[in-house]
């Protein structure tokens, strides 16, 4: 809370046990992964689940697309059984952008007045433009974050034959010509795909600002200085030591952003490849000051991305982070 903004966020049944909201509509995806049902699995434990919308975005044909398909069946089934009905809507992950945004609008709209939207297994370039417009939509008056924390990650490849680097749908140019930036913040992950390509242009115009969860707790310690050493010859000699943030800690993360911008007066450019939260906060940074957001999209994830589901003294841990609280912003310059 460097700002001296509270900006409440924790473990999710803390936070929802202290809000007025009885009911909670959750926007989430099913995937291949545990932890995609972690949050409607946890609202439902304590009579706080309300109407579901769970994406399925749908992986072109690979490899993987029969263990995939053993994977998902249970945790289709499960979406299921928690909403009584079939709440789930397929879409292919590259889907147009107009597609995406038309069913973000849907699902948002269908919600009400208090929504979760749970980012724990859905792809970036879903979460982006959902978040965004769950943002400017003034009818959502209680708007939460969740995220589930994996017991551990495939130790290979988690995704592979990603796309040319291009923006995120509705995190794109706003102007003709693009406003110059002055920063380029990239979240550190795993695998920098891509990465060189955005950063090539701005070698000598822009200051790079790495941004490394920590502490990251072995052995993500080791992937991410791994990224970091991949990304070094496409970066800046004058790139300094990374902005060390805690890995789920969103308002530090926010906060930091905001320091770093000069609470957005520096035009800066994002490339979110950390971790979610860290990610969401470049999100929800961008929306307020209309920043182009990069990613460079996998066309396949491996099914076996992370497995279970940590947890602290029995509980699995899922984060909730409140970013509006009866119809106040927590989330602003």
């Amino acid at each position: 809370m460097i700002e001296g903004t509270f900006r409440p966020w924790g473990p999710l049944h803390w936070v929802v046990s202290r809000l007025a909201a009885r009911n909670w509509p959750v926007i989430g995806c099913v995937s291949t992964e545990g932890r995609c049902l972690t949050t409607a699995v946890e609202l439902e434990k304590r009579n706080l689940l309300g109407e579901l919308r769970i994406l399925e975005a749908v992986d072109p044909p690979s490899r993987f697309t029969r263990r995939a398909e053993e994977l998902l069946r249970p945790n289709r089934s499960e979406f299921r059984r928690l909403s009584g009905g079939d709440p789930i809507s397929n879409l292919d992950l590259f889907s147009t952008d107009g597609q995406i945004v038309e069913w973000s609008r849907s699902a948002i709209a269908s919600a009400g007045d208090s929504l979760i939207v749970d980012i724990s297994s859905m792809p970036k370039r879903y979460f982006f433009p959902l978040v965004k417009l769950a943002l400017r939509d003034v009818s959502v008056r209680n708007l939460l974050v969740a995220y589930a924390i994996p017991r551990g990650y495939h130790p290979g490849a988690l995704a592979e034959d990603h796309l040319p680097l291009k923006h995120l749908p509705l995190f794109g140019p706003y102007t003709f010509p693009e406003t110059p930036a002055s920063l380029a913040f990239v979240g550190i992950g795993f695998l920098p795909l891509g990465l060189p390509e955005l950063l090539e242009p701005y070698r000598d115009r822009v200051s790079v600002k790495l941004m490394l969860p920590f502490p990251p707790g072995p052995p993500a310690y080791q992937r991410n200085w791994k990224f970091v050493s991949d990304l070094r010859q496409a970066l800046p000699p004058s790139v300094g030591e990374p902005i060390r943030a805690a890995a789920n800690d969103l308002p530090d993360c926010f906060a930091r952003i905001v320091q770093e911008t000069d609470r957005g007066r520096k035009a800066a450019v994002f490339a979110p490849y950390g971790p979610k939260p860290m990610s969401l906060a470049m999100c929800i940074f961008a929306t307020l000051t209309n920043s182009a957001v990069f990613y460079t999209q996998p066309r396949v994830y491996n099914p076996a991305y992370s497995f279970g589901v940590n947890d602290r003294n029995g509980v699995p841990e899922v984060y909730g982070y409140c970013l509006r609280l009866q119809g106040k912003d927590l989330y602003a310059l």
